[in-house]
């Protein structure tokens, strides 16, 4: 089941990944403007219509990547719904996002069940993720990628970088089925799985899941996982647990 393509191979640690920014969103002509907000009046009321949560908001557009060279520039949440899976649909909009496997101290990788709350991956299992927010992740005028995937830890899990090790990049991948490119990091905590499942009790987007499942992370039982479950887990797990399975490099 191919479902994405590799952009940029790691591991990339913060020192690593250097990134362009441009603060600038694409200019479009008036009727396709017209056709976007007409579009996204209609995902809003679909969304009410199945009690999901959707808005609009600001996100990091991805240009172009040479390996550990990001060129960013601005787009939106509500130019993507209207861009995601047409063809052509990288030009209106290619927003960036990020989700991280998060190892517990006693060697488990934690798992989320997409809530039905959630306009994206209802249902399907998936790490932690969401996207860069240009509104709380730019640092000296650029983005701070790592800063932005700690926040999404910190909002579903309750897990501050006291509880961290050092985050890496193993890959940035295209999710071939929605056209948007993802960080895919790792991350090593220094607490259990019990306290992880503690602490996560305390996050502020803890209604995005409605699980959460600890795996063994051992790279045979993971790929044995995979084999199983592949069709319920969000694109990028699937992506994360092949280079879980077989290393970055």
């Amino acid at each position: 089941m191919i479902s994405w393509k590799l952009l940029a191979s790691g591991p990339m640690g913060p020192g690593d990944l250097r990134v362009e920014f441009h603060d600038e969103i694409r200019e479009l002509s008036a009727e396709l403007e017209a056709e976007i907000s007409a579009h996204w009046e209609t995902a809003l009321a679909e969304a009410k219509e199945k009690g999901q949560r959707l808005f609009d908001g600001a996100l990091f557009n991805l240009e172009a990547v040479e390996g550990s060279e990001l060129r960013l520039s601005l787009t939106s949440y509500r130019r993507w719904t209207y861009a995601a899976g047409r063809e052509g649909g990288a030009k209106i909009s290619r927003p960036l996002a990020s989700c991280a496997a998060v190892i517990s101290a006693d060697d488990r990788l934690l798992l989320q069940e997409r809530s039905a709350e959630v306009a994206e991956g209802a249902g399907l299992l998936h790490v932690p993720g969401g996207h860069p927010d240009p509104s709380r992740d730019l640092r000296d005028g650029l983005p701070d990628l790592f800063a932005a995937m700690e926040a999404e830890l910190r909002e579903e899990l309750a897990l501050g970088p006291e509880d961290l090790d050092q985050g890496r990049v193993l890959a940035i991948i295209e999710n071939m089925d929605n056209g948007k490119p993802e960080l895919l990091f790792l991350y090593r905590s220094k607490l259990s799985s019990e306290e992880i499942a503690a602490r996560s009790m305390g996050g502020r987007d803890i209604y995005e899941y409605d699980s959460l499942y600890f795996l063994p992370a051992e790279s045979e039982k993971l790929a044995d996982f995979l084999a199983e479950n592949e069709e319920r887990l969000a694109v990028p797990s699937r992506a994360l647990f092949h280079f879980l399975v077989h290393g970055s490099g």
